[in-house]
């Protein structure tokens, strides 16, 4: 059980890996990150042959820190390269499973999929993302914050199976950005 503290939940940076019946719950930022940080920590060579599956999320990200123009981890998973100016168009993360999570009351994303190939987000339940939309969180970057579910830089990705309900903004659901993506799946999605 990882909660109530200022940091991330779980911060993944290895290849190999099962993330599996967690319960995370009120931590300021993500709740699992899984990062190569080529901006300030300098850390991470990218995941690989990874599973989150089954984890229970509610709660997190609420920090201040990653709400601005230039803010980069805006989900409550993300797949991220961080070069603090943009995200990484490389795919450095590989085969990665999202599946079978919940994820209650963000403020934001609840997922976001970014410099990544051969990723799978699977029937997940997100309810009541966006309870505070962040506005122009990613517009200098370029990945402006959109959907519950979002990939941008990224290929060969499968977004299927997922309920996404009570999102409160207009810009709800499953949003892939076409201009820096290809081979991406969305299919049996249900919004309630």
């Amino acid at each position: 059980y990882f909660h109530h503290h200022r940091a991330r939940g779980m911060l993944l940076q290895a290849c190999d890996g099962l993330v599996e019946n967690n319960r995370i719950a009120n931590v300021q930022a993500a709740a699992i990150q899984i990062t190569t940080d080529a901006d300030y920590w300098q850390e991470g060579y990218g995941c690989r042959n990874l599973t989150v599956r089954r984890n229970h999320i509610e709660r997190c990200n609420y920090a201040m820190w990653e709400r601005g123009e230039k803010g980069r981890h805006m989900a409550c998973i993300n797949v991220v390269v961080d070069l603090g100016s943009s995200l990484g168009d490389y795919p450095v993360h590989r085969d990665i499973a999202i599946e079978e999570n919940t994820i209650r009351d963000t403020p934001g994303l609840a997922i976001l999929i970014a410099s990544a190939r051969g990723v799978r987000v699977k029937n997940n339940r997100v309810v009541d993302a966006n309870t505070e939309p962040f506005q122009n969180t990613g517009a200098a970057i370029g990945a402006k914050a959109q959907g519950a579910i979002m990939v941008t830089h990224a290929s060969d990705v499968e977004v299927s199976g997922n309920r996404i309900e009570g999102v409160r903004s207009s810009e709800h659901g499953v949003w892939v950005d076409k201009a820096t993506t290809n081979k991406i799946v969305v299919r049996r999605n249900k919004h309630a």
